[in-house]
């Protein structure tokens, strides 16, 4: 019993690390930081934020998918400093249509 659980201790250990070096991948390869505020729910931080309210708030929304594709929807939720569009180019071009 004892090996197994050291088993499952290393594999959580390897699985923290593993999730550390994509999270920096991540933020390198684009310029931004990604985190999970709530379930469902993603900020992502620019490396040039002044602040940490000058983020992007997205919203996952389960069960829609995008067309053609069986990746899920997101929604961009209200910030300190952005106000998600309501209408508009900028809906139709977050919505492909």
């Amino acid at each position: 019993m004892e090996s197994a659980e050291l088993k499952n201790q290393r594999l959580k250990e390897v699985f923290q690390k593993k999730i550390q070096e994509f999270r920096t991948a991540c933020y390198v390869l684009t310029g931004y930081q990604i985190d999970i505020t709530v379930e469902n729910q993603y900020r992502l931080t620019s490396v040039y934020a002044e602040r940490m309210e000058d983020c992007l708030l997205f919203k996952s929304c389960l069960g829609k998918t995008l067309r053609k594709s069986s990746a899920t929807e997101f929604e961009l939720m209200g910030s300190p400093s952005v106000t998600p569009p309501t209408s508009g180019a900028s809906q139709t071009y977050l919505h492909g249509r």
